[in-house]
């Protein structure tokens, strides 16, 4: 038997492994079920921390607006409110030169902060989001009195959060591999589609490419089951799994870490991904 092709760079991790799985069905057999994937049909209490996602609504283009600025300075440096105003001032004069700036905040650090000698940081929302991502290109990495600093993107949410005067936990480097991998959803609406998927993950690196769901029958209808991969930049399964039984449509719908060893096997099952 000649070997499997290796898959074309554009596909997916978990495009390749369902492929590899489909070539090894033809030596294996069919068996359509699999342990573990039936359906849950106790009716689930929803997770109410998060608004429901309509279905039947076009992909949300992600923006990215804001950028954090982190280890610019001490945050014992940041204490009083005329420090942090006088720092916001020298880092907006610099972000304008990328762009119009919306709004800013430094957080006031707290005790543990200081006592851990931890970095100040800075939120700054631009007007556009292509001078956001200037301005992390011009800024990170750059030396500012010493420190190399470290900018990042940010969502909303995380400066509303600041604005709020919550200091967050120091952030995971984009791309770094704890947000990244593979979740099964079960539970969906059966007409949830991969946009809708895309809609309730939002902002947290999946595409339609990324998604792939399980179907069933000669209609190849949806079981309200699917695979979803979170990957690149924008990756955040960390954040995504705090969305199990989160309601999608009507339903809240499970979510659990899985893996390409679990896609590959339910393609040998015989079960059907588009």
């Amino acid at each position: 038997v000649a070997p499997t092709p290796a898959p074309p760079p554009a596909m997916t991790a978990m495009t390749a492994a369902h492929a590899h799985g489909d070539e090894q069905l033809t030596r294996r057999g069919n068996n359509n079920y699999l342990d573990g994937m039936a359906p849950n049909t106790f009716e689930l209490a929803p997770n109410t921390q998060f608004p429901a996602t309509p279905l039947g609504v076009p992909v949300q283009t992600l923006v990215r607006r804001c950028v954090l600025l982190d280890n610019m300075v001490p945050a014992r440096e940041l204490q009083k409110e005329s420090e942090r105003d006088e720092f916001t001032e020298d880092v907006r004069e610099e972000c304008a030169k990328c762009g119009a700036v919306d709004a800013m905040v430094v957080p006031h650090p707290p005790r543990a902060a200081v006592a851990e000698d931890q970095p100040g940081r800075v939120y700054i929302k631009f007007a556009a989001e292509y001078a956001a991502r200037a301005a992390r290109e011009m800024l990170n990495g750059r030396v500012f009195d010493g420190r190399t600093v470290a900018a990042s993107l940010a969502s909303d949410v995380e400066f509303d959060r600041a604005v709020a005067g919550e200091w967050l936990p120091p952030r995971v480097p984009a791309g770094d591999p704890t947000l990244c991998g593979i979740l099964r959803v079960r539970g969906m609406p059966f007409e949830a589609t991969k946009a809708d998927l895309v809609n309730f993950f939002y902002g947290m690196g999946i595409n339609e490419d990324k998604v792939k769901i399980i179907v069933g029958g000669l209609d190849a209808v949806s079981t309200g089951e699917a695979f979803v991969e979170f990957s690149g930049d924008d990756a955040n399964i960390q954040q995504a799994l705090m969305k199990d039984k989160a309601v999608l449509g009507v339903k809240p719908i499970e979510i659990f870490r899985s893996s390409l060893e679990e896609v590959q096997r339910v393609a040998l099952m015989g079960r059907q991904m588009v």
